[in-house]
């Protein structure tokens, strides 16, 4: 049981593919008792009049809640973690940026770790400076904290009761890199699935860094350092449990990445060899 919050600001062209492939996740992970919680940020466009004809097409479990003006990602996160009921959660961005794939491996091994991450693989079309920012962003975070996950603003799936009990403090992007830092460090369990991500926005112009988004940045890092490291070091001292996932055999392997021993039930005799030419 899984509460799906979307995260949608002016989303009218995409929330509603991006409910669609939930659905699809949910069904082909044979996924049960699922909510799925739109948080519509202050939308100026057409948002609200497709999630009241989404309300209608998949109620019951499905929940709107609105922000009369624009609060942004972190605000929104924490709105749609405070009406969660499910035992887990997972943060969905309303543009349908996450690939039916990708849900779907998330929610497969969704009962296999307290924290299950998905880290994209297809990057090749970001900008050369997008893939500095983003190696520095992952090694200052190791560095500081030890956490060594592929990606630290990785889409999840998280223990609801864990998340509502984390003071999230971000107002914006960084909130992920906040909760997801201190869910390994509160001494959880996690396993990574890789995945493809898809851009919807393709003829939107976005800039990675302004001076906003850079100082957001810089101050939700120190005060997250300060958070773990000091103020609240008892609670965020432990060390995060990687849980290894044989994706080929679709087995888990313990810590250390040692092979189980195979069931005697699936021990077959070796295949007869072929007889070989005298000559060869």
């Amino acid at each position: 049981m899984i509460s799906f919050i979307v995260l949608a600001f002016n989303e009218e062209a995409n929330v509603a593919d991006t409910v669609q492939t939930i659905v699809r996740a949910a069904a082909a992970t044979e996924l049960e008792g699922f909510e799925i919680v739109v948080v519509n940020d202050g939308s100026r466009d057409g948002t609200e009049n497709v999630l009241k004809r989404l309300s209608v097409q998949h109620a019951p479990f499905f929940r709107i809640v609105t922000n009369q003006v624009n609060l942004g990602v972190g605000a929104s996160i924490r709105k749609g973690l405070a009406v969660a009921t499910c035992p887990r959660v997972m943060i969905v961005p309303g543009d349908n940026d996450m690939s039916f794939e990708m849900m779907r491996l998330l929610l497969r091994y969704r009962d296999n770790a307290d924290v299950v991450l998905a880290f994209p693989i297809n990057t090749e079309d970001r900008t050369l400076g997008r893939h500095v920012l983003s190696v520095l962003y992952r090694l200052i975070h190791v560095v500081a904290f030890r956490v060594y996950v592929n990606y630290v603003n990785a889409p999840s799936i998280c223990p609801t009761p864990l998340m509502q009990s984390l003071p999230l403090k971000s107002p914006r992007y960084s909130i992920v890199a906040e909760y997801t830092v201190k869910l390994l460090r509160s001494g959880c369990s996690f396993a990574e699935v890789p995945g493809f991500v898809q851009n919807p926005n393709v003829g939107r112009k976005r800039r990675t860094v302004t001076f906003r988004s850079l100082s957001e940045v810089v101050i939700c890092f120190l005060r997250l350092c300060m958070e773990v490291h000091v103020t609240n070091r008892g609670r965020y001292d432990r060390k995060p449990r990687r849980v290894f996932i044989d994706f080929a055999e679709g087995v888990i392997l313990p810590r250390g990445g040692a092979r189980p021993a195979p069931s005697p039930a699936l021990n077959h005799a070796p295949l007869p060899r072929e007889p070989r030419d005298a000559n060869t």
